[in-house]
C-alpha cells in the first residue's frame, strides 16, 4: 500500500470522530488559510490517555492526521504523548529528520509545504488539550 493510499484510508476512517453534542474539555483550532477547523477531546485516567475524539471540517490531510495522531497517542501517558506530538510538528516542518515509524506516511508533507498547516492544526489542538487549554 502506498503512502497516498494509506492517507486516503485514514482520511475516510471515523474511528476517533467526535460527537460534540455533550462534551467538555475540548480544544478547538481554526486554520483561516483554508477554512479548516478541528475540535479535539482527550480523556485520561491517571495521566494515561484512554480516549481521543475529534470533530472537524477539512481536507483529507487534516482528517488523516486526526486519525493517525489519535491512534498514536492512545494508551500513552500525557507527557509522552505531548512529546510525540511536538516531535511530529518538528518533523513535518523539516526541523528534525527522525520520524515516529507509525507516522511516516506524513513524510510527503515535508515536500508539500502548503499542506503542513493541514496536519499541524490537529497536532496543535491535541497539544493544547493535553496542556489543559480548552475552549
Amino acid at each position: 500500500m502506498t503512502n497516498r493510499d494509506r492517507l486516503n484510508e485514514l482520511a475516510n476512517s471515523k474511528k476517533y470522530y467526535l460527537d460534540i453534542s455533550n462534551e467538555n474539555n475540548i480544544s478547538k483550532i481554526r486554520n483561516a488559510d483554508c477554512n479548516e477547523e478541528i475540535i479535539v477531546m482527550i480523556q485520561n485516567d491517571n495521566n494515561i490517555i484512554t480516549n481521543v475524539k475529534w470533530f472537524g471540517n477539512g481536507c483529507s490531510i487534516m482528517k488523516a492526521s486526526a486519525e493517525a495522531l489519535s491512534n498514536s497517542i492512545i494508551n500513552k501517558n500525557i507527557n509522552d504523548a505531548t512529546k510525540l506530538l511536538e516531535e511530529y510538528n518538528k518533523y513535518i516542518q523539516g526541523i528534525i529528520n527522525e520520524i515516529i515509524p507509525e507516522l511516516e506516511v506524513f513524510e510527503i508533507l515535508r515536500t508539500h509545504k502548503s499542506r503542513i498547516k493541514c496536519s499541524k492544526i490537529v497536532s496543535d489542538a491535541m497539544i493544547n488539550n493535553l496542556r489543559g487549554q480548552y475552549d
